[in-house]
């Protein structure tokens, strides 16, 4: 296990290490862009996303 997996609170952390695991070089961001919207419809959250990707 790594160690930030110990670190506090937890589940800030747990959802920073996935978001690390997916692959998101420059100008190749999709499938972060996809986990976060995929994220927020989960989760009932309100997003948009504007003409160049990026979510909010």
């Amino acid at each position: 296990m790594s160690a930030i997996h110990e670190l506090q609170p937890h589940a800030l952390w747990q959802h920073f290490s996935a978001i690390c695991d997916i692959p998101h070089p420059s100008f190749h961001e999709e499938q972060i862009r996809e986990h976060l919207i995929g994220f927020a419809k989960e989760h009932n959250l309100e997003w948009q996303s504007d003409a160049v990707g990026n979510v909010i």
